[in-house]
């Protein structure tokens, strides 16, 4: 599968947990609202599904892990895109062993660029950059 079909499911995947964090409506309504409408396009479905699944199910060790991280804010000062994006990143970081950190920080990046605030790509990156410091600390102390 492509990196724009990854890129496509990391997208839908953040659409739909926006729409959750927004609705707090069911999961599984989510989903299939989300399957449905994206039928035509070419999309990694098994990714979508286990990013959509595994961030709204692990959204609150996600942020305990986020919160001390957040340099001058609190988690609920951020837009719903940022943390919505920030829970990807550090979902992404902790549980795709198959994907670069560097890939997994770009391409969140790249997606808050395109649907955050005009500099709130820099605060993602910034964000993601010191989870990814702290995880790497945590496991040379193993």
């Amino acid at each position: 599968m492509s990196m724009s079909a990854r890129r496509k499911a990391r997208v839908l995947a953040c659409q739909a947990i926006y729409q959750w964090q927004m609705t707090q409506d069911d999961l599984q309504t989510i989903y299939q609202q989300f399957i449905e409408s994206n039928v035509e396009k070419e999309y990694d479905e098994d990714y979508f599904s286990k990013v959509f699944f595994g961030v709204c199910k692990q959204c609150m060790s996600l942020d305990s892990l986020l919160e001390p991280e957040l340099i001058d804010k609190k988690l609920s000062e951020l837009t719903q895109v940022e943390l919505s994006l920030l829970r990807i990143g550090t979902f992404e970081l902790l549980n795709s062993h198959d994907v670069p950190v560097n890939v997994v920080i770009a391409e969140t990046v790249r997606i808050s660029k395109k649907f955050g605030s005009a500099d709130g790509y820099k605060f993602v990156n910034a964000v993601l950059d010191k989870v990814v410091a702290k995880q790497k600390l945590r496991i040379q102390d193993e």
